[in-house]
């Protein structure tokens, strides 16, 4: 049971249900997996996705700050 019960004691410390954490990890999973593909093709050809990358990363970690300050 270790797994729920760790499971339980994080969602109760960031003050959210399943469904709202779940959520929010699949939409930065998401900006995760564009800003990389972003990269990728910046890798290939510098010209493309000049800043893709930086800036979708760069807003996932603003919303992740805005999360852990309470402001969701």
């Amino acid at each position: 049971m270790e797994p729920f019960d760790t499971a339980r004691r994080h969602l109760a410390e960031v003050g959210e249900t399943y469904a709202e954490h779940a959520g929010f990890a699949l939409r930065a999973a998401g900006q995760c997996f564009v800003a990389g593909m972003g990269l990728v093709l910046h890798a290939v050809v510098p010209g493309w996705c000049v800043r893709t990358g930086s800036r979708r990363i760069s807003r996932l970690h603003d919303d992740m700050r805005r999360r852990e300050a309470g402001d969701r």
